[in-house]
């Protein structure tokens, strides 16, 4: 099955939307504060890394487990067009962050937004 770029960059759009909304119309911090950093270079540095270090334990992961391989090609099948992959990230974690750190997180508490997330991610 090939994933449609359209549809799923209009839901994390949406989802984008009603925690940016949430934010802005509650009383939780102002939307743009999540972007705020006191040490921007660190942050990027410290996302970065880590971010590297889950490709890595990816690539591993696919090199030494037949299921991983497995799921590395399902997912590379569903993509089709590598250059869509940033976009996808990027969109994904936007949409995720703003709704469910942002907004979600904001008014029901660290644990319960954790267990929302990972329910909806199983």
């Amino acid at each position: 099955m090939k994933l449609s770029l359209g549809p799923t960059l209009l839901l994390y759009a949406g989802m984008t939307a009603l925690g940016w909304g949430w934010l802005a119309l509650g009383k939780a911090k102002a939307p743009m504060r999540l972007w705020r950093s006191k040490d921007v270079v660190r942050d990027f540095a410290l996302g970065t890394g880590i971010g590297l270090g889950v490709v890595l334990l990816s690539r591993t992961a696919a090199a030494a487990s037949g299921r991983a391989r497995e799921m590395e090609s399902e997912f590379g099948r569903a993509i089709g067009r590598p250059r869509m992959i940033p976009l996808l990230a990027l969109a994904s974690a936007v949409g995720e962050e703003m709704l469910f750190r942002g907004a979600l997180q904001a008014h029901v508490g660290l644990w319960i937004q954790a267990a929302i997330f990972g329910a909806l991610h199983v």
